[in-house]
């Protein structure tokens, strides 16, 4: 491998790249022809989309277990792609699954704490590709400079 490399581990696809502006251009439809400006807010999107199934997936698997109040469900199902969520702390120990640019410092609202938040970051290539594949279905590789 030369670059970077992207294995879907649902189908156990790899594709290749030298860059990883190459990687996202392939994953995402329209981001090569994009400004600054569109390419975040598709790898924003993208993430987001992705994050709402995670979510719906994870409360799927756990919701049986607590009794969640409406505040609570309503931080879990927001819609990330929509608007991120204004709330201060998250103590439950189930995942939350949350996009930075929701937050500050790209937006006046406050990021909420908690130990239990995956922060998702599409402010640049790299950290796109580092948290779409940490949520999966894919692997980012990084060949090593030799």
């Amino acid at each position: 491998m030369d670059g970077h490399a992207l294995l879907d581990n649902t189908s156990a696809s790899i594709t290749e790249t030298q860059t990883a502006s190459e990687l996202v251009d392939g994953v995402i439809d329209g981001h090569a022809d994009a400004d600054d400006d569109q390419r975040l807010a598709l790898r924003a999107r993208f993430l987001a989309e992705h994050a709402n199934a995670v979510q719906a997936t994870i409360l799927a698997d756990v919701a049986h277990h607590y009794d969640l109040d409406e505040d609570a469900l309503t931080v879990l199902l927001h819609d990330r792609a929509r608007e991120a969520v204004a709330f201060d702390r998250w103590d439950s120990d189930i995942p939350l699954i949350l996009i930075s640019t929701g937050y500050t410092p790209f937006t006046e609202r406050p990021r909420p704490a908690g130990d239990s938040i995956v922060w998702l970051d599409p402010s640049t290539e790299t950290s796109f590709l580092r948290s779409i594949s940490s949520i999966g279905p894919v692997t980012w590789f990084v060949a090593d400079a030799a």
